[in-house]
Protein backbone atom coordinates (compact mmCIF):
# COMPACT_ATOMS: atom_id res chain seq x y z
CA UNK A 1 0.00 0.00 0.00
CA UNK A 2 1.20 3.56 -0.50
CA UNK A 3 3.59 4.86 2.11
CA UNK A 4 4.11 8.38 0.71
CA UNK A 5 2.08 10.95 -1.19
CA UNK A 6 1.43 8.93 -4.33
CA UNK A 7 -1.80 10.44 -5.56
CA UNK A 8 -4.78 8.44 -6.69
CA UNK A 9 -5.91 5.91 -9.27
CA UNK A 10 -3.62 3.20 -7.95
CA UNK A 11 -4.28 -0.52 -8.20
CA UNK A 12 -2.88 -3.33 -6.07
CA UNK A 13 -3.72 -6.50 -8.00
CA UNK A 14 -4.74 -9.57 -6.02
CA UNK A 15 -3.53 -8.01 -2.77
CA UNK A 16 -6.78 -8.89 -1.04
CA UNK A 17 -6.44 -12.66 -0.88
CA UNK A 18 -8.13 -14.97 1.56
CA UNK A 19 -5.78 -15.08 4.54
CA UNK A 20 -7.96 -17.09 6.91
CA UNK A 21 -11.42 -18.62 7.01
CA UNK A 22 -12.82 -15.28 8.12
CA UNK A 23 -13.47 -12.84 5.25
CA UNK A 24 -13.81 -9.85 7.58
CA UNK A 25 -11.77 -6.84 6.52
CA UNK A 26 -10.77 -3.42 7.79
CA UNK A 27 -9.31 -0.53 5.84
CA UNK A 28 -7.86 2.69 7.21
CA UNK A 29 -7.25 5.47 4.74
CA UNK A 30 -5.83 8.95 5.21
CA UNK A 31 -7.10 11.50 2.71
CA UNK A 32 -7.77 15.17 2.13
CA UNK A 33 -11.01 15.98 0.33
CA UNK A 34 -12.55 19.18 -0.98
CA UNK A 35 -15.97 20.03 -2.36
CA UNK A 36 -14.61 18.85 -5.75
CA UNK A 37 -14.58 15.28 -4.40
CA UNK A 38 -18.34 14.80 -4.00
CA UNK A 39 -19.15 11.13 -4.66
CA UNK A 40 -15.51 10.34 -5.52
CA UNK A 41 -14.25 6.86 -4.65
CA UNK A 42 -11.66 6.70 -1.86
CA UNK A 43 -11.04 2.96 -2.12
CA UNK A 44 -12.62 -0.17 -3.56
CA UNK A 45 -12.13 -3.81 -2.61
CA UNK A 46 -13.21 -6.51 -5.00
CA UNK A 47 -12.47 -8.61 -8.02
CA UNK A 48 -13.20 -7.77 -11.66
CA UNK A 49 -16.27 -5.69 -12.47
CA UNK A 50 -18.33 -8.76 -13.43
CA UNK A 51 -18.56 -12.31 -12.21
CA UNK A 52 -17.89 -15.20 -14.63
CA UNK A 53 -21.64 -15.41 -15.26
CA UNK A 54 -21.97 -11.66 -15.84
CA UNK A 55 -23.61 -10.89 -12.50
CA UNK A 56 -22.68 -8.43 -9.81
CA UNK A 57 -19.80 -9.20 -7.48
CA UNK A 58 -20.78 -6.79 -4.69
CA UNK A 59 -17.64 -4.75 -4.26
CA UNK A 60 -17.06 -2.89 -1.05
CA UNK A 61 -16.21 0.76 -1.69
CA UNK A 62 -16.15 4.04 0.18
CA UNK A 63 -16.72 7.49 -1.36
CA UNK A 64 -16.82 11.08 -0.12
CA UNK A 65 -20.45 12.14 0.07
CA UNK A 66 -20.29 15.65 1.52
CA UNK A 67 -18.57 17.58 4.31
CA UNK A 68 -20.06 15.25 6.95
CA UNK A 69 -20.78 11.90 5.28
CA UNK A 70 -19.26 9.10 3.26
CA UNK A 71 -21.12 6.69 1.01
CA UNK A 72 -20.67 2.96 1.33
CA UNK A 73 -21.17 1.21 -1.99
CA UNK A 74 -21.80 -2.44 -2.78
CA UNK A 75 -21.38 -1.90 -6.55
CA UNK A 76 -24.90 -3.02 -7.51
CA UNK A 77 -28.22 -1.32 -6.94
CA UNK A 78 -29.67 -4.31 -5.11
CA UNK A 79 -27.28 -3.81 -2.20
CA UNK A 80 -27.87 -1.44 0.69
CA UNK A 81 -25.67 1.44 -0.44
CA UNK A 82 -26.02 4.53 1.62
CA UNK A 83 -24.53 7.43 3.47
CA UNK A 84 -23.02 7.21 6.90
CA UNK A 85 -22.72 10.60 8.56
CA UNK A 86 -20.33 11.44 11.36
CA UNK A 87 -21.99 14.58 12.76
CA UNK A 88 -18.73 16.46 12.19
CA UNK A 89 -18.52 18.90 9.28
CA UNK A 90 -14.81 18.44 8.69
CA UNK A 91 -14.27 16.42 5.53
CA UNK A 92 -13.78 19.51 3.32
CA UNK A 93 -11.68 21.54 5.77
CA UNK A 94 -8.43 21.13 3.78
CA UNK A 95 -6.90 18.87 6.43
CA UNK A 96 -6.03 15.18 6.23
CA UNK A 97 -8.44 12.83 8.00
CA UNK A 98 -8.32 9.15 8.77
CA UNK A 99 -11.39 7.09 7.98
CA UNK A 100 -11.42 3.42 8.93
CA UNK A 101 -14.04 0.95 7.77
CA UNK A 102 -14.44 -2.39 9.51
CA UNK A 103 -16.69 -5.11 8.19
CA UNK A 104 -17.30 -8.29 10.20
CA UNK A 105 -18.74 -10.99 7.95
CA UNK A 106 -19.88 -13.16 10.86
CA UNK A 107 -22.11 -10.45 12.38
CA UNK A 108 -22.67 -8.35 9.20
CA UNK A 109 -21.62 -5.34 11.29
CA UNK A 110 -20.11 -2.41 9.40
CA UNK A 111 -18.46 0.38 11.41
CA UNK A 112 -16.87 3.58 10.17
CA UNK A 113 -14.46 5.60 12.27
CA UNK A 114 -13.53 9.20 11.50
CA UNK A 115 -10.27 10.23 13.18
CA UNK A 116 -10.78 9.48 16.91
CA UNK A 117 -14.54 10.09 17.05
CA UNK A 118 -16.92 7.34 18.12
CA UNK A 119 -17.77 4.88 15.35
CA UNK A 120 -20.94 4.93 13.30
CA UNK A 121 -22.11 1.31 12.94
CA UNK A 122 -24.92 -0.59 11.30
CA UNK A 123 -25.89 -4.21 10.78
CA UNK A 124 -26.32 -5.01 7.12
CA UNK A 125 -29.37 -7.03 6.11
CA UNK A 126 -28.47 -7.71 2.48
CA UNK A 127 -26.00 -9.96 0.69
CA UNK A 128 -22.46 -9.83 2.16
CA UNK A 129 -19.88 -7.61 0.52
CA UNK A 130 -17.26 -9.39 -1.56
CA UNK A 131 -14.28 -8.75 0.71
CA UNK A 132 -12.41 -12.05 0.42
CA UNK A 133 -10.69 -11.88 -2.96
CA UNK A 134 -9.50 -9.46 -5.58
CA UNK A 135 -7.85 -6.14 -6.03
CA UNK A 136 -7.65 -3.05 -3.86
CA UNK A 137 -8.11 0.15 -5.84
CA UNK A 138 -7.26 3.57 -4.47
CA UNK A 139 -9.27 6.45 -5.89
CA UNK A 140 -11.34 4.47 -8.40
CA UNK A 141 -13.39 1.34 -9.07
CA UNK A 142 -13.87 -0.96 -12.10
CA UNK A 143 -16.72 1.04 -13.67
CA UNK A 144 -14.20 3.88 -14.14
CA UNK A 145 -16.71 6.44 -12.91
CA UNK A 146 -16.36 8.51 -9.74
CA UNK A 147 -12.53 8.77 -9.83
CA UNK A 148 -11.00 10.71 -6.93
CA UNK A 149 -10.21 14.16 -8.31
CA UNK A 150 -6.99 15.76 -7.06
CA UNK A 151 -7.49 19.03 -8.97
CA UNK A 152 -8.96 20.83 -5.95
CA UNK A 153 -6.23 19.67 -3.58
CA UNK A 154 -7.71 16.28 -2.81
CA UNK A 155 -5.22 13.53 -2.07
CA UNK A 156 -5.30 9.98 -0.80
CA UNK A 157 -2.13 9.65 1.21
CA UNK A 158 -2.11 6.31 3.07
CA UNK A 159 -4.13 3.11 2.99
CA UNK A 160 -3.75 0.17 5.35
CA UNK A 161 -5.71 -3.04 5.13
CA UNK A 162 -6.32 -5.65 7.84
CA UNK A 163 -7.56 -9.22 7.36
CA UNK A 164 -10.05 -8.91 10.23
CA UNK A 165 -12.52 -6.49 11.74
CA UNK A 166 -10.56 -4.26 14.09
CA UNK A 167 -11.85 -2.39 17.14
CA UNK A 168 -11.61 1.18 18.39
CA UNK A 169 -8.44 0.44 20.39
CA UNK A 170 -6.66 -0.66 17.21
CA UNK A 171 -8.01 2.35 15.31
CA UNK A 172 -6.75 4.69 18.05
CA UNK A 173 -3.32 3.03 18.09
CA UNK A 174 -3.08 3.31 14.32
CA UNK A 175 -4.18 6.95 14.41
CA UNK A 176 -1.57 7.97 16.99
CA UNK A 177 1.31 5.88 15.64
CA UNK A 178 0.86 6.35 11.90
CA UNK A 179 -1.48 9.23 11.13
CA UNK A 180 -0.20 11.70 13.75
CA UNK A 181 3.49 10.75 13.65
CA UNK A 182 3.67 10.66 9.84
CA UNK A 183 1.09 13.43 9.23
Amino acid sequence: MPLVDQGTYLNYSNVNTRISNDDSRSVCVTFRATSVNLDDIIFDIGSRSATPTGGCNAHFALAVSNNDCVTVYGMCGAYDNGNICFGKNVLHDGQFHQVCATYDTTTAKLCLYLDLYSPQCLIRSNVPYNTSLGDVRIGWWPDLNRPFDSSGGGLIKWLYMFDKAVNQTCISYHYHNYFISNG
